[in-house]
């Protein structure tokens, strides 16, 4: 698949306004070290089976790290996206119909004091 799902869904979270203020990453958090800074990482979390001429759910993993100086900026992000695929009618040409797999989990702490919420996309997908 070219582009692969996780730059896909990237590419329309970040034409639909869902990253705004945030530093978009893929495939692994690099922390920038700014305490202001936010993040979200998109990376591929692995689906379904793909079977020729059918579609497949594509796991893509989104990343919500908070900046240390304000963790509710981050949970406004998290309810926007969710959100957002929640409203989703239809499926969009580029990388088909979304849900969320389980629920809004808790936010994980890290040692450098930001809050995570890690939240399973699934992109259902054929060509």
């Amino acid at each position: 698949m070219t582009p692969p799902m996780y730059m896909r869904l990237k590419d329309l979270f970040v034409a639909e306004g869902l990253t705004a203020g945030f530093k978009v990453q893929w495939r692994q958090w690099r922390d920038t070290g700014k305490d202001t800074d936010q993040f979200i990482v998109f990376r591929p979390s692995g689906g379904t089976d793909i079977t020729f001429d059918l579609g497949g759910d594509w796991y893509v993993m989104v990343d919500v790290v908070s900046s240390k100086a304000n963790p509710d900026a981050a949970d406004a992000a998290v309810n926007a996206i969710v959100e957002y695929i929640s409203a989703q009618s239809g499926a969009d040409d580029c990388v088909g119909a979304l849900r969320l797999v389980s629920n809004v989990p808790a936010p994980i702490p890290t040692e450098e004091g930001r809050l995570v919420t890690r939240l399973l996309v699934s992109c259902t997908y054929g060509e």
